[in-house]
């Protein structure tokens, strides 16, 4: 930015505290200059993004283990329903929804992992 002065790596040992203090004087002009989102759209929704994808990963062990327990659970009515010979299209329905979900998370979990450590 013009008229802007960063401290140089002498200065900037010379007085740290000064030198943070410039850069975050530099990050507040900078985060009022583009608030203006019709014209910094990826400023904008960059943040809300990450924000998303970081709460979608903290819950993707919880919806792994939900997964597990209704595919067993289905199992188990799949199981129960054949012995009393009651209709099983709608569980059977249900049971392959619910395993695709389980695999997709998977493996969705899985190419996650592999970005992750390779960043």
């Amino acid at each position: 930015m013009p008229g802007v002065k960063f401290p140089d790596p002498s200065e900037e040992g010379a007085d740290a505290a000064a030198a943070d203090s410039a850069y975050e004087e530099f990050g507040d002009v900078l985060r009022e200059r583009t608030r203006d989102s019709s014209e910094f759209p990826l400023v904008f929704e960059e943040p809300i993004n990450y924000e998303f994808r970081c709460k979608l990963w903290g819950w993707k062990r919880e919806g792994i283990v939900l997964s597990r327990t209704a595919l067993v659970l289905l199992c188990g009515l799949l199981v129960w329903s054949a012995r009393r010979a009651l209709p099983l299209t709608s569980l059977v329905g249900a049971l392959i929804v619910d395993a695709c979900i389980l695999l997709v998370g998977l493996r969705d979990m899985k190419f996650i992992t592999k970005l992750r450590r390779a960043s």
